[in-house]
């Protein structure tokens, strides 16, 4: 049983002790008015008493609701699917966004890249020479190395 399910099963204990406990003393005054034979002031304390646990009524509903609010403010701001969790997930969905689509594009440029590669010989042609140094029969192969700059403050 949770906190709260014991704070109201025990506040509502409480309520009806308090409320039996009220309507024994009204019952007690009227009792005492009956007595006295004095039915007009038995009327005026029979509403009374009905006013004073009326008022009390209200009061412990009050403070259940109150209570009430209190503990679903609570479950809102830190149990489980609490407000920050629901922005933290948020933010998370929006990086998958965004690394989807940068994977889209990238798929887009390799489907042209194989597209290419499979349609003509001269994506092969031009990706052996670049990356595999491969020259065609008949070409003479001419590597330029060019001297080391000297610094200024070798001068």
């Amino acid at each position: 049983m949770s906190i709260s399910n014991r704070f109201i099963t025990s506040y509502r204990a409480s309520a009806g002790v308090l409320k039996q406990l009220l309507e024994s003393l009204c019952a007690i005054r009227a009792i005492n008015c009956l007595r006295s034979q004095n039915r007009e002031v038995t009327t005026q304390l029979s509403l009374e008493c009905h006013t004073h646990l009326s008022s009390y009524i209200v009061k412990a509903l009050i403070a259940i609701l109150t209570v009430l609010l209190i503990l679903l403010q609570i479950k809102l701001w830190t149990g489980h699917g609490s407000v920050p969790k629901v922005w933290e997930l948020q933010n998370a969905l929006e990086m998958k966004r965004q690394e989807k689509k940068r994977m889209i594009e990238r798929n887009q440029v390799l489907e042209a890249e194989v597209s290419d590669l499979k349609s003509g010989l001269e994506a092969v042609e031009e990706r052996a020479r670049l990356e595999l140094g491969m020259i065609k029969k008949g070409e003479t192969f001419f590597q330029v190395i060019e001297p080391p700059r000297e610094s200024k403050a070798g001068r």
